[in-house]
């Protein structure tokens, strides 16, 4: 490889598409109530309870590694711009030395 080329509008797009997902999908969500004689209707309350708040808590998780990665992504790409323009003109500067210019 001859060195990193980066697209500053594809990398934005990468960004921009880094969506989490919907923390508030199970808001309100409560067990279904059993019908009356199934022994195991409280195992099953108390299963499917244990079962949302492990999926809101995964789906808090998940948003902060989403914002976590956009802001990763987003450094690197300011990084490389940044770093970029000051190539750029440590080139031209040193061009214009050459040239008799600077």
């Amino acid at each position: 490889m001859d060195g990193a080329h980066l697209e500053p509008r594809a990398a934005d797009d990468f960004v921009a598409q880094l969506t989490p997902p919907k923390g508030d999908a199970l808001a309100g969500w409560q067990p279904r109530p059993c019908g009356g004689g199934v022994p195991e209707c409280a195992a099953f309350t108390t299963t499917e309870t244990a079962a949302r708040d492990a999926m809101t808590k995964s789906l808090a998780d998940l948003t902060q590694i989403f914002e976590a990665f956009k802001q990763v992504a987003t450094a690197c790409r300011n990084d490389y711009m940044n770093t970029d323009v000051a190539r750029a003109d440590q080139i031209a500067r040193a061009r214009d030395h050459i040239s008799g210019k600077g």
